[in-house]
C-alpha cells in the first residue's frame, strides 16, 4: 500500500518535443513526468508497475486517460 504523503513542492519547468493534442500520448508523458519527478524528490519508492496504475488514474482528473500500457512504456524505458 502506498501511504507516503507529498511532503516537498517544486517548482518544475518542462520542456519536450511531443507535440500536442498530436495523438503522440503526449498527456501521458506529462504524467509519468510529473509523477516520477514528484516520488523523486519525496524519496518515495514505488514500483513500475504500481506507478503506470496511479498515473491512469490521475490522468482522469484532467480529462483525458489512456490506458496504463501507455505509462508502463514509458516508464519501463526511461527507468
Amino acid at each position: 500500500a502506498f501511504d507516503k504523503k507529498i511532503s516537498i513542492g517544486m517548482k518544475v519547468l518542462i520542456d519536450g518535443t511531443i507535440p500536442r493534442s498530436a495523438g503522440l500520448s503526449s498527456s501521458s508523458a506529462l504524467v509519468v513526468c510529473a509523477a516520477l519527478t514528484t516520488a523523486i524528490a519525496n524519496g518515495i519508492t514505488i514500483g513500475k508497475t504500481d506507478l503506470a496504475e496511479r498515473c491512469a488514474e490521475c490522468e482522469k482528473y484532467i480529462g483525458t486517460q489512456g490506458g496504463t500500457c501507455f505509462y508502463e512504456i514509458f516508464l519501463w524505458k526511461i527507468c
